[in-house]
């Protein structure tokens, strides 16, 4: 049987919906991921599937086959990079079960330590070297995502935990000495949580009402245990806590009219507040 589709974006839709057969059958399944102009109408297809709930890489792996000598996934050129901001970053796969030959995580599964630059912007759009340009040397632990990706890292000087942009490092390198030993009373999740809600306020519960479709991404950020309940055929309600602030309004916020805060009304009254600041400025 021959099949001749006229654009890319019929191609891009027809593998899409592959993917979508593939991951309702096998949720853990293994994909490979590929780089080039090639796949990008096929990368932004899953991402808008992911987002409107018809499709979960919660699950599943990924795996690229190779990447450039000497650049690191801070690299603009570099394989991660590429996969990072065309792709990972627009679904919701675990960034721990995606692989792509860099250093951070052959640090990691080679128990060595690395080396890297670290950096801020300037108003001008230029990088400011902390430490002077000077090297970090640090234990790395792990790789975590939310809306950015970040490094995690054990400083044995202080004895404490550190966390790094990973947009912000540069020349990264693994280094010949071995990882430091780990403090066994570290959990990662605890601490990966309190990055992303850095920002954030107090625990609240709150009540929302979501459509249908939606079940997938509600899934996925408060699991399949959270207290659900159907309303009718199109809607269902959810109560859980939440910390309260900038992350959990600009996750609520990106589902549109598909999604509704139904109570407390404080957090009701803090929501509205923060849309009409924000939209004030464009009054």
């Amino acid at each position: 049987m021959k099949i001749i589709i006229d654009n890319e974006e019929n191609i891009a839709r027809r593998a899409a919906r592959r993917y979508v057969e593939l991951l309702r059958e096998k949720p853990d399944a293994i994909l490979g991921g590929a780089t080039g102009s090639t796949p990008l109408g096929l990368y932004a297809e899953l991402a808008r599937l992911c987002k409107a709930g018809e499709i979960s890489f919660a699950r599943a792996r990924s795996f690229n086959l190779d990447e450039y000598v000497g650049l690191d996934g801070s690299h603009d050129q570099s394989y991660r990079y590429f996969m990072n901001e065309n792709l990972f970053k627009h679904i919701d796969i675990d960034l721990a079960n995606t692989r792509v030959p860099d250093g951070i995580n052959t640090a990691i599964n080679e128990n060595r330590k690395v080396t890297f630059r670290y950096f801020d912007w300037t108003v001008s759009g230029e990088k400011a070297f902390r430490r002077d340009g000077a090297a970090y040397l640090t234990n790395p632990v792990a790789l975590c995502v939310d809306r950015h990706y970040y490094l995690v890292a054990y400083d044995t000087a202080t004895r404490d935990y550190r966390h790094y942009r990973v947009d912000r490092i540069a020349g990264l390198t693994v280094s010949d000495q071995a990882r430091d030993p780990l403090p066994r009373a570290f959990d990662l999740g605890p601490y990966v949580k309190s990055i992303f809600d850095m920002y954030n306020g107090r625990t609240v519960t709150v009540r929302l009402q979501f459509d249908r479709s939606l079940i997938n991404a509600v899934i996925d950020r408060f699991g399949a245990k959270a207290p659900m309940h159907a309303i009718d055929e199109a809607h269902f309600t959810l109560t859980a806590p939440v910390e309260v602030g900038p992350t959990f309004f600009g996750w609520l916020f990106q589902f549109g009219t598909q999604a509704k805060l139904l109570s407390p009304d404080e957090v009701k009254a803090e929501f509205t507040d923060y849309y009409r600041g924000v939209l004030s400025q464009y009054e």
